[in-house]
């Protein structure tokens, strides 16, 4: 275990969440009342370099090194939070739109590099506690950056608070500079990277576990909605007060992330199959409670099923130890940007499946995303089981 890329880790995603804890909320109110086009293209423009640019990082990162893209990936952050900053100060609209579209940029580019690093710098025994912690760092962060940033605006005005998430992801940037390089050079894979793109594609289509988990993956983002339809079912079909859908917001963040080393621990010492057991066992029960007394009850009804839809500390943690798994070395960051590539091309495709169930019955929409859930679960239990790392 590099007990020095787990501490950078964790400083890392509490850096980004207080970034992303105001930029992810503040900008697109910014965008729309400039132009809700203007507000489309740029998450079009997002959307596209999410699907494109994870398969770039992670095919670097196994020709070059993890920790250079990484460095570079913080970097290009960085650098969209000051574009963003001066942006707003001059009132350069399309200076704006490209600091943000730099900022989600950087993170996608970074992100399977990053989960491959920090990954292979764990125990693979303890591999699911230490990531369900990262996980509970960034989700507590991206809460207390929200709220702080609502009661700072009116102080500091925006520019105050984006100095403050400047100064603060710097640190995390600098972080980076002392990570412990993951993959040797004997590991390193001599290629050019669009060779790089065709032969990742042939190692998942050769392997019946890479096969197998990216249609698990395809279809938990096809149906990736619950968060999406939640407020507008509670506000438009039962007419719940605005901040009364703010606060089932609220716990769903709360519960989908701070508690997430429950799942991480339960993983790590009960494996893959008795923990997906104790989740499909959870959510089935919140289903079933939910149908019984949404009819009596809105208000507790909906608690529940946000309830059911957010406790996935279970699930992110299978998704964390199992890819590592069934990965090796040499190939671990060009497939995790595979991966990820994969999940933004899935989820265009996604809002048109939540609109088609939606014209059937906007419950049966909402319970939807976590009937799949179980579904995978069951099916992750079928095929993988007890699956050893390739590593070992």
């Amino acid at each position: 275990m590099i007990r020095r890329n787990i501490a950078i880790w964790y400083v890392s995603v509490a850096t980004y969440g207080f970034a992303t804890g105001f930029l992810y909320w503040f900008i697109p109110i910014i965008l729309a009342k400039i132009s809700y086009l203007l507000l489309a293209l740029v998450f079009s423009v997002c959307g596209l370099s999410g699907t494109l640019l994870p398969m770039v990082g992670g095919a670097l990162a196994d020709i070059l090194g993890r920790k250079k893209i990484i460095i570079i990936q913080s970097g290009l952050v960085e650098l969209g939070i000051i574009i963003i900053y001066f942006a707003l100060q001059r009132s350069d609209v399309v200076m704006l739109a490209c600091g943000f579209i730099i900022f989600r940029s950087g993170g996608y580019l970074g992100l399977p590099v990053a989960t491959a690093l920090y990954d292979e710098s764990c125990d693979p025994e303890r591999l699911g506690t230490i990531s369900s912690i990262a996980g509970t760092i960034r989700t507590s962060c991206i809460i207390v950056s929200s709220v702080s940033s609502g009661i700072l605006l009116p102080i500091i005005r925006v520019h105050g608070v984006l100095l403050v998430v400047i100064t603060l992801y710097f640190f995390g940037f600098l972080s980076k500079f002392f990570l412990v390089e993951t993959l040797e050079h004997k590991h390193r894979v001599e290629s050019h990277i669009h060779r790089k793109f065709v032969e990742t594609m042939k190692i998942v289509i050769s392997d019946r576990d890479l096969v197998r988990y990216t249609f698990l993956l395809a279809l938990l983002t096809l149906f990736d909605w619950f968060i999406i339809l939640l407020p507008v079912v509670l506000e438009k079909e039962y007419g719940f007060s605005l901040s009364l859908v703010a606060f089932y917001y609220a716990i769903y963040v709360f519960l989908s992330g701070v508690p997430s080393p429950i799942g991480g621990v339960a993983v790590d010492r009960l494996g893959i199959k008795k923990a997906l057991l104790i989740s499909i066992t959870m959510d089935t029960s919140l289903l079933i409670a939910f149908f019984l007394i949404v009819g009596l009850d809105p208000i507790v009804g909906f608690l529940i099923l946000v309830f059911a839809g957010s406790v996935t500390w279970f699930e992110g943690a299978v998704h964390t130890v199992l890819p590592y798994r069934i990965t090796s070395r040499e190939t671990r960051g060009s497939v995790y940007g595979f991966w990820t590539s994969l999940y933004w091309a899935t989820s265009i495709a996604m809002p048109w499946i939540m609109y088609a169930f939606w014209g059937i019955s906007s419950l049966l929409a909402i319970v939807v995303p976590t009937i799949v859930n179980i579904i995978v679960n069951i099916m992750i239990i079928i095929w993988f089981g007890n699956i050893p790392s390739k590593d070992l």
